[in-house]
């Protein structure tokens, strides 16, 4: 996602491939306890829950959620604490190892996508890709937009919600777009320095003064003159007039800026950033690059991911402390990262899978070097895992690897340093999602490796890949 995003479900695994026999097991319910975690708000854990009620594709709210440091669950319509965050990873960990021993394949989704019908269109040439939750849309020629993936909300924006497992039709009514972003559930565009969304809309990300779905595109209200878009994990933000920033959607963590911590349907202005370049998005919190390659953030900041040397969150703009000279930033749910003159990389946040690639995996509330990577082009980061290009387009990628979404040919639980993404060189573009990538090459040509549940590779399938695969639809 250009930035990073906040996401519905954690998937920790995903499908098993091959000719073993299908079916639900003992292991396999037990790792489900672990793989629908849904993340909510703390405006919906405050309240009362209900049991069976769909939060996602794949997790109800009888499944686990956390909130801080404790996971909950629901009991008897309260949320009750389960189990501390220490627990639930040496729980994750358990499970993720049962993955690698047992032979029987996780049974299909309880409920899944509506068969994928859509006729595939003539092939195009991409420019550039961005990826959300379990979707992912290309730039093409001529400033039109192609989605595939996953599209319960509406953020393909065919018109319908029917997935696809290949390049689908363009975006209905969408010319000239010059940046787009995927969020979580949702997808933005710019459209001559106008903001356009769709798809989901709940908490208001869509920006149009309502929180209902759209299926096609709607204008943001109060955005003009952007030259930047970044689409969260529901909210967004854009980059305006003055190097200053606009955000809308969900504000639980304060990741609107406005020194508030209430959701906004329409844009409200960030406070105390002007002279912006360059935004992020992320699950909740939102970055802007200003003056000199400084690093200014705000939201949530369990993990330390504003860098700001305390893990005190903020709904204003705080100074990333260490980077300078930065021309170009990026953030995945919990962890955030800077392109600086010269090619290096810094990241700070969550490192519980080594997304900061500093060869550790302890967390930073400053920034730290990321080691093996130099000559940087461009900077990507996705849920849990980071990657970038260097000299010749190659793409290189650390942190988790679960679904395959380092690319480097194994399912490896992770990597805290970069590995090569097998199959990728001449890669003019790249960006991460939950837990799979995606690049554009030269000739407009666009790959993807990683999970694959909802047909976010664009294969044509919905079988995961730990290498990078054509999307069908480009030449």
């Amino acid at each position: 996602m250009a930035g990073g995003r906040r996401f519905v479900a954690r998937r920790l695994w995903g499908t098993t491939t091959g000719s073993e026999s299908a079916g639900p097991s003992t292991a396999w319910k037990s790792k489900r306890a672990v793989a629908c975690v849904v993340l909510l708000s703390v405006s919906v854990l405050a309240g009362a829950c209900q049991a069976g009620v769909r939060v996602g594709s794949r997790c109800r709210t009888t499944d686990l959620g956390e909130n801080g440091e404790f996971v909950l669950r629901c009991e008897k319509g309260r949320w009750q604490r389960f189990a501390t965050k220490v627990q639930l990873a040496q729980l994750v960990l358990a499970v993720l190892k049962a993955r690698t021993t047992t032979t029987t394949p996780a049974p299909p989704p309880t409920t899944p996508s509506p068969p994928r019908t859509t006729p595939r269109p003539p092939p195009s040439v991409a420019t550039t890709i961005t990826s959300g939750y379990q979707h992912s849309c290309a730039l093409v020629a001529g400033g039109m937009v192609k989605c595939w993936g996953w599209n319960a909300s509406g953020q393909l924006g065919n018109g319908n919600n029917f997935g696809t497992s290949f390049a689908g039709p363009n975006v209905t009514g969408l010319t000239g777009v010059t940046a787009m972003s995927g969020g979580t559930l949702h997808t933005c565009a710019l459209v001559g320095g106008a903001a356009r969304c769709w798809g989901g809309n709940s908490l208001g990300q869509l920006g149009d003064g309502s929180n209902t779905d759209s299926k096609i595109p709607v204008t943001v209200t109060g955005v003009t003159g952007s030259t930047a878009i970044a689409a969260g994990g529901f909210h967004s933000c854009a980059l305006v007039a003055a190097g200053a920033v606009k955000c809308w959607g969900s504000n639980t963590n304060g990741q609107l800026g406005d020194s508030s911590n209430i959701d906004s349907n329409t844009a409200v202005d960030v406070t105390g950033v002007t002279g912006a370049t360059a935004i992020t998005a992320a699950g909740n919190h939102s970055c802007a690059l200003v003056a000199a390659g400084a690093v200014t953030c705000w939201g949530n900041n369990f993990y330390g991911q504003l860098g700001h040397g305390s893990n005190a969150s903020s709904n204003i703009a705080i100074n990333v402390i260490g980077p300078t000279g930065a021309t170009s930033i990026t953030a995945g749910d919990n962890h955030t990262c800077a392109l600086l003159a010269g090619g290096a990389v810094k990241c700070w946040g969550w490192n519980g899978f080594g997304q900061l690639g500093d060869g550790a995996t302890t967390d930073s509330n400053t920034a730290v070097d990321v080691v093996g990577v130099s000559g940087v082009t461009a900077l990507t980061a996705g849920i849990s895992h980071t990657c970038v290009l260097v000299a010749g387009g190659v793409a290189k990628c650390w942190g988790a690897n679960f679904d395959g979404q380092l690319g480097n040919g194994t399912y490896a639980f992770n990597s805290v340093v970069a590995v090569n993404v097998v199959g990728v060189t001449g890669a003019i573009a790249i960006e991460g999602g939950f837990a799979h990538t995606c690049a554009v090459v030269v000739g407009g040509v666009a790959k993807c490796w990683g999970d694959n549940d909802e047909g976010q590779l664009g294969n044509g399938t919905t079988v995961r890949s730990n290498t990078a695969l054509n999307v069908l639809g480009f030449s």
